[in-house]
């Protein structure tokens, strides 16, 4: 947000910074900036727009989706930047696979169909797949994109002591350190006994105790692009694009290898 904010002002316009609840209609959200503030063009960060294509399409500014995709929408009016957010899970999911972990939980929000959670569960399936197992939908734990959220989802799947899994794949970082807390609280360890692999690659991984494995978007770029795609389809004709970039595993110290224990063992 802050780097968005900061490539407009370089520029003629003003950015109108909006925050939303993620239950509320962003596309009608942004009907009424356009009316009421006469925005001239909107940024949609998060959320599950490409959802309401027909409402969409009555948007008579540019629009870009900043982190989500808007292939397949046909929309002249709508571009995005946004990563491949598919084979981005399946690479987090594809590396705890290779840490020997077979009980995998997914830590994510509502599943829509086309949106980037449904497409980084869908990530993560395909690695299950590919490792030859099957996934057991019971481990697939529900939660809003909040530490609060996140805590208290975790909490309740120890708690509950069924379905147990030795890893978990977080659909963002924030939901990863949330659920950290619950299962320090529960009386285990990160990564004694669960190890946890987050999503964004936000400053605070770094600073996380232990840091925190993820997969890290290549944000200020993102932010940038959106920018640029923005402003050129406001002082010019609206042309589609769409933008996919790179994603990059940081390793991290939130995992541990069950085939380093299995050697261990062995010898």
């Amino acid at each position: 947000i802050e780097k968005i904010q900061s490539e407009i002002i370089k520029t003629k316009y003003i950015p109108l910074l909006h925050f939303i609840d993620e239950n509320e209609n962003e596309v009608d959200t942004a009907f009424r900036l356009i009316s009421e503030r006469k925005a001239v063009g909107v940024i949609f960060l998060g959320g599950s727009p490409s959802l309401k294509t027909d409402r969409l399409k009555e948007i008579d500014v540019p629009c870009v989706f900043s982190t989500m995709s808007a292939e397949g929408l046909n929309l002249n009016n709508v571009s995005s930047v946004c990563i491949d957010d598919k084979e981005a899970a399946e690479t987090a999911v594809d590396y705890l696979f290779e840490m020997g972990h077979r009980k995998i939980a997914i830590l994510g929000g509502q599943l829509l169909d086309t949106d980037s959670i449904y497409k980084r569960y869908k990530g993560a399936l395909e690695s299950y797949h590919k490792h030859g197992f099957e996934f057991n939908e019971a481990l697939f734990i529900q939660s809003k994109f909040t530490y609060e959220d996140a805590y208290a989802a975790v909490n309740n799947s120890l708690q509950s002591g069924k379905n147990k899994y030795s890893a978990i794949f977080a659909m963002s970082d924030v939901m990863a350190i949330g659920a950290a807390k619950a299962i320090f609280d529960n009386g285990l360890s990160v990564p004694g006994d669960i190890s946890i692999i987050g999503f964004d690659g936000i400053e605070a991984t770094k600073y996380y105790h232990p840091t925190l494995a993820t997969v890290k978007q290549p944000s200020c770029e993102i932010a940038m692009a959106s920018v640029e795609l923005l402003i050129q389809n406001i002082e010019y004709d609206m042309v589609s694009q769409n933008i996919i970039l790179g994603t990059e595993l940081i390793k991290g110290h939130s995992i541990h290898s069950l085939l380093a224990d299995e050697l261990l063992n062995k010898k």
